[in-house]
C-alpha cells in the first residue's frame, strides 16, 4: 500500500509484505489512523496503523472490508461472506473491544467474500447500514432482469428543493 503526496509529487510504501495481499483501505474520521486488510498471517485480518506512518502497526480482527463509524469510535467489517461485525476502538492509548457480529449480518445486501470481493455497504451518519442489495428482479417471464445501474442527475438541486435552507 502506497501514500502519494501532492505537494511533494512522491509516492513512499506505507505497508507491504512480501507475497501478501494488503489494500481495502480506509482513513479514520480524524485522519490519524488507517485500517486495511492484509493476507501477510496466511488469512484475511484487518490492521491499525497511525498515519502518517511511526512503526506502530496492531492487528485487530479476522477478516477485511474494514470502514470506520462517524466518531471513530467503533471499525466495522466483514469477518466472512454475508456477515458484518463490528469492534470498538480507542486510539488515544490504543485498545480495542470485544468483536460483535450484527444480528442478520449482510441480509439483504449483496453477500461479499472478504477475501476476493471489494466492499459494498458502509455506515451512514446516522449509523445506518446501507449497501447495494441482492433484490430479486425476476420479470414476469420468470426470468431474472438484467442488472441495472441507476444514476440520478442533480441530486442536489432535488435535495435543496425538498430540504429547505434556512
Amino acid at each position: 500500500m502506497w501514500i502519494y503526496s501532492i505537494e511533494d509529487k512522491k509516492a513512499t510504501v506505507f505497508a507491504e509484505k512480501a507475497g501478501a495481499f494488503i489494500g481495502r483501505s480506509t482513513f479514520s474520521p480524524d485522519g490519524e489512523w488507517l485500517a486495511y486488510q492484509s493476507t501477510e498471517t496466511g488469512t484475511g485480518q484487518v490492521f491499525v496503523q497511525p498515519f502518517p506512518a511511526t512503526g506502530a502497526r496492531y492487528p485487530v480482527v479476522a477478516g477485511g472490508q474494514p470502514f470506520w463509524s462517524r466518531d471513530g469510535r467503533q471499525l466495522f467489517y466483514n469477518p466472512a461472506a454475508g456477515q458484518i461485525a463490528v469492534v470498538g476502538i480507542t486510539t488515544r492509548p490504543f485498545a480495542l473491544g470485544e468483536p460483535t457480529r450484527l444480528p442478520g449480518g449482510t441480509s439483504g445486501l449483496l453477500s461479499r467474500n472478504p477475501a476476493s470481493d471489494p466492499r459494498v455497504w458502509d455506515i451512514t451518519g446516522n449509523g445506518k447500514l446501507i449497501g447495494a442489495t441482492d433484490a430479486d428482479d425476476t420479470a414476469s417471464s420468470g426470468t431474472p432482469a438484467a442488472p441495472q445501474i441507476r444514476v440520478v442527475l442533480n441530486w442536489f438541486e432535488e435535495l435543496k428543493r425538498r430540504v429547505p435552507v434556512r
